[in-house]
């Protein structure tokens, strides 16, 4: 003799919009999370930043869609890596480049994206060049400030999660 069970599920529709509800609110929260990691980022790297570069400090940003940061304040005829005196009308143009093209990369992303970076055009140079001395800060700036970070950039976005 055969034995069979048979199980109806009710309410199927409630339940998945309940869960598309709360997968919604996950992806929110993650995002805040990565904000706040962005912004933590940020200013750990400013933190690192060579200050024989003011420009290239204040050049920091973080973005993410939706999002465009205040320009920053750029100082004209600072000197550059290379002895150049840096205009600061072409790194206020570069930053606008920077932070646009910044919030277009975090558009074509699925699922919560933040970027941080620094515009000046010399950042590349300032962030590799493990040769040179500086007073206060040092090369890899902004690697360090995520490597140093991660603690920090973790519990941030648990906390939002866990909310």
């Amino acid at each position: 003799m055969a034995v069979g069970y048979s199980i109806q599920v009710s309410g199927q529709r409630i339940f998945s919009e309940k869960l598309k509800k709360r997968k919604e609110a996950l992806v929110q929260a993650v995002q805040r999370g990565l904000i706040k990691a962005g912004f933590i980022i940020q200013a750990e790297s400013q933190r690192n930043t060579p200050v024989d570069f003011g420009n290239l400090k204040a050049s920091a940003f973080t973005v993410w869609e939706g999002f465009t940061p205040p320009a920053p304040r750029f100082v004209d005829g600072e000197k550059g890596p290379s002895g150049e005196k840096v205009n600061a009308d072409d790194l206020a143009r570069d930053h606008q480049v920077a932070v646009e093209r910044g919030e277009g990369q975090t558009k074509g992303v699925r699922g919560p994206a933040v970027l941080v970076g620094h515009s000046a055009y010399y950042a590349i140079y300032v962030h590799e060049n493990l040769n040179a001395h500086h007073t206060v800060g040092f090369a890899k700036f902004l690697e360090t400030a995520v490597m140093s970070q991660q603690d920090r950039i973790t519990r941030a976005i648990v906390e939002e999660v866990i909310k």
